[in-house]
């Protein structure tokens, strides 16, 4: 014969196991629940951005220019200059940017562009450092960094798309 200890033992284990069973089902939906977000969010970033995850990486993408090809297309777009002979060409006498002293700053490296160093100008009128709008221009941006105006119009940047 059973006594009332073994009845209330058998009870609380029940409702011990069937809490464990409770607590382990939430944590495997919680499991999924945070995998899928992540990996939607995940595959959202690789369709946006396929450049970003071309570098280093051995993926099914194709890129369409060579950087060769590339630089090419930007010294056709935005010739290399001095920055004096940019002011020369692209102001005319009477020109506040002729006789205003202010520092041209470069958008891409945000330091402060020597009339004797290498730019080029857009023909927005920006002017870059050219080593900075280079490195800006091979990273898949045929954009202005400062007005996003295009760059090359002919010109296929980044990757074409194989999935």
């Amino acid at each position: 014969m059973m006594n009332d200890t073994q009845l209330t033992n058998t009870g609380e284990e029940w409702e011990d196991t069937a809490l464990a069973k409770l607590v382990i089902i939430c944590c495997i939906i919680f499991y999924i629940a945070v995998a899928t977000l992540v990996t939607s969010r995940l595959w959202d970033c690789i369709k946006q951005y396929p450049r970003l995850i071309l570098t280093g990486i051995d993926y099914p993408y194709i890129f369409t220019e060579t950087r060769e090809q590339m630089l090419k297309h930007l010294d056709e777009a935005a010739p290399i200059k001095s920055l004096q002979n940019w002011q020369a060409s692209w102001c005319n006498e009477g020109s506040p940017l002729l006789s205003r002293n202010d520092p041209i700053t470069c958008a891409v490296c945000l330091e402060e562009v020597l009339k004797t160093q290498p730019v080029r100008c857009l023909e927005c009128r920006h002017v870059f450092h050219c080593w900075c709008l280079e490195k800006w221009f091979l990273r898949f941006h045929n954009t202005c960094p400062m007005c996003h105006r295009a760059i090359c119009l002919d010109v296929v940047l980044g990757v074409l798309d194989m999935v």
